[in-house]
């Protein structure tokens, strides 16, 4: 509106996002922790999920395969469904490699130097919470398995997030009841 100057706006603002938003916001604060940033609301999203150079790369490499192009300039005139094709096979062939969502920023040493969850933010009020059933979209693509295999599959995912106490890990499969979707978006 032409009544508002930029001088009426805040020096400092709230970010907020959800998902893949909330991912976003704390990779920007890990990368930029001197924003002029008031605080920020964080929900439901994967910083732990941030990938190192060469998971990065062998994502991008798999996904160039499924797509049949050797370079991102191959992919402008890839047709939107085979795009979309080429993405469902590499989230099923990175599954054992990087997790169930293998599309996640990486550390490049640039402009991202740690993972989002371990790095420096800056001094701000920080909401983080996450939704009720959390992982419930993610269901269908993991397996019921036995209860000794679903604590060892979750152990792994808890080193992942830097938590090697094992009792934690038995309170998370415990606090989802035994289910291993539940347990997975407790430990999260």
């Amino acid at each position: 509106s032409s009544d508002v100057c930029s001088s009426d706006l805040p020096d400092r603002i709230v970010l907020m996002g959800e998902s893949a938003g909330s991912g976003t916001i704390a990779h920007l604060l890990a990368a930029y922790p001197d924003l002029p940033v008031a605080g920020a609301i964080l929900q439901s999203g994967a910083p732990a999920g941030t990938l190192d150079a060469e998971a990065a790369a062998w994502v991008a490499d798999t996904f160039l395969a499924a797509a049949g192009a050797s370079s991102v300039d191959d992919l402008r005139d890839t047709p939107v469904d085979a795009l979309l094709a080429a993405q469902d096979q590499t989230v099923a062939e990175a599954l054992l490699e990087v997790g169930m969502m293998p599309f996640h920023p990486w550390v490049d040493g640039d402009l991202l130097t740690g993972r989002a969850h371990t790095s420096p933010f800056p001094a701000i009020p920080l909401v983080v919470g996450t939704t009720t059933h959390e992982m419930e979209l993610f269901r269908d693509q993991v397996p019921v398995i036995p209860e000794e295999h679903a604590l060892g599959f979750l152990g792994m995912k808890a080193l992942t997030l830097g938590i090697t106490d094992p009792d934690a890990v038995a309170a998370a499969f415990a606090a989802g009841g035994g289910d291993l979707v539940e347990s997975v978006a407790d430990l999260e």
